[in-house]
């Protein structure tokens, strides 16, 4: 982490101390994607159809690093979400979506706001 060996240092401790800067909050993501199942579609002249099924499975993990340039600590939070899909197909295929993602983003929001407001 850039910021918090900078933060450590007399000239650039300084210098953040300048701009008001404490917390640096760096976020990154994982994910994992299965899948499995298949469909079938064909048409002719009179008609056509999908014959199947498929389903899938993607799992993202949310990681927050916070670093508090003034303390010099840095604090990590992880969080997942699964989001997936279900797709029956007889005649015409038809996608069942679920996904949790928003609810991690904002668990993982809630942790890095409780985390800086516990030193205000």
């Amino acid at each position: 982490m850039r910021f918090l060996q900078m933060a450590q240092t007399a000239r650039g401790a300084a210098r953040l101390r300048r701009t008001g800067l404490r917390y640096v909050v760096l976020l990154s993501s994982e994910r994992e994607k299965t899948e499995g199942g298949g469909i079938f579609c064909a048409g002719g002249f009179g008609a056509g159809g999908c014959f199947g099924v498929m389903w899938g499975e993607s799992k993202a993990t949310l990681i927050a690093a916070v670093s508090d340039l003034q303390r010099g600590v840095i604090e990590t939070s992880a969080t997942a979400a699964t989001a997936g899909h279900f797709i029956p197909a007889f005649i015409v295929p038809i996608p069942v979506w679920w996904d949790t993602e928003a609810e991690a983003c904002t668990e993982l929001g809630h942790s890095i706001w409780t985390y800086i407001n516990k030193f205000r």
